[in-house]
């Protein structure tokens, strides 16, 4: 199965944003119901390792207290003049990569590759498939705003299934935060 390890976070703002990405040619807006920040991507994953994924992941966030996660303004990946991914930022960003250094430790620990990119908390919003004059405008009229809070209180092991509608999550295991 394609894994990956995240912290779920929805709310009616996001929904809103992703719906305004529909109407932007070249984009391909998330679904709503999945949005989330990725503490880790694992790739292909097979069935009887995860028993002990979701151990690693107890052991490696016993004691973590949970958090206001906080979502405010968006940006893109590789950059806003070059857009391949439009997100939305998550804080405090110290809180979350507090758990991605939980979890990328553990899960190293276990055999998974080590990643090599710096840790940047956010929600991936839409990916951009070829250029779009919008999204620049996008970007600066939603660059400081408000989307919204949530509490964070789990984090999961989720099976991310590809369709040609997009990708599809479902929940594998979770683990719960003080």
């Amino acid at each position: 199965m394609r894994a990956f390890v995240a912290v779920l976070l929805h709310t009616p703002e996001l929904a809103r944003l992703i719906e305004e990405l529909r109407g932007l040619r070249h984009a391909k807006p998330v679904s709503p119901e999945g949005t989330h920040v990725t503490l880790k991507f694992l790739g292909e994953v097979p069935e009887s390792a995860v028993g002990g994924i979701c151990s690693a992941l107890e052991a490696a966030l016993a004691g973590v207290r949970g958090f206001r996660a906080e979502l405010r303004g968006v940006g893109a990946f590789p950059s806003p003049s070059s857009p391949r991914v439009v997100w939305a930022a998550a804080e405090p960003e110290q809180a979350f990569a507090e758990l991605h250094s939980r979890v990328e430790k553990a899960l190293v620990a276990l055999g998974f590759s080590k990643e090599r990119r710096a840790f940047k908390p956010h929600v991936t919003l839409a990916r951009m498939k070829g250029r779009s004059r919008g999204v620049r405008e996008f970007l600066a009229r939603h660059a400081d705003a408000e989307l919204g809070s949530v509490e964070v209180r789990e984090v999961h092991l989720m099976r991310s299934t590809l369709t040609p509608a997009g990708a599809r999550y479902s929940q594998v295991c979770r683990v719960s935060l003080l």
